[in-house]
């Protein structure tokens, strides 16, 4: 009965978990924000970086569930998810993951640079996280984009009914 409302189980839910993460993660990037007696600092910021990965691995369930069901007569025809089936997944998450691993091994190298610079001593911490947090958040999420798009390619595949894929040589 899942499989009839990817969209409203997984797709929307993730949405919002991955914007509303995003957005706090965004704005507290630079610096904190004090709301009269509260501050939203480095642990909010965290808390933020956590909530766009599990929005992403929701978002990826919904997107996996959608082109399953579409493609096998389940729900009915979509022309983004049949789009997104047939439009090279494996390369194009390869690309997504390598890009965005690149940007997070240049925020942790930019890390590295600042440690260096006060001569591997005490950086600030809240300096330091403002840094460490993006980078890994961003390398978590790039193997995600790489297999998501390796799943993605292997939905894509169709069999003909009632045709065998493992052929019994007996």
């Amino acid at each position: 009965m899942l499989l009839y409302a990817p969209n409203w189980l997984f797709l929307y839910p993730g949405l919002g978990i991955f914007l509303m993460s995003l957005s706090v993660f965004l704005f507290l990037l630079r610096d904190p924000l004090v709301v009269g007696n509260i501050k939203f600092d480095t642990n909010t910021l965290l808390a933020a970086g956590m909530g766009i990965l599990v929005g992403v691995q929701i978002i990826s369930l919904a997107t996996f569930i959608n082109v399953y069901t579409r493609g096998h007569g389940l729900l009915p025809p979509d022309s983004f998810y049949q789009k997104l089936a047939k439009s090279r997944p494996f390369e194009s998450g390869l690309a997504v993951g390598f890009s965005v691993g690149i940007l997070g091994t240049i925020y942790l190298v930019r890390a590295f640079l600042e440690w260096k610079a006060v001569g591997f001593g005490d950086l600030p911490y809240s300096q330091g996280l403002r840094l460490i947090i993006p980078s890994v958040v961003l390398i978590a999420l790039a193997p995600q984009a790489a297999f998501t798009g390796f799943v993605l390619a292997v939905l894509g595949i169709h069999t003909p009914p009632n045709e065998k894929v493992w052929h019994n040589k007996n």
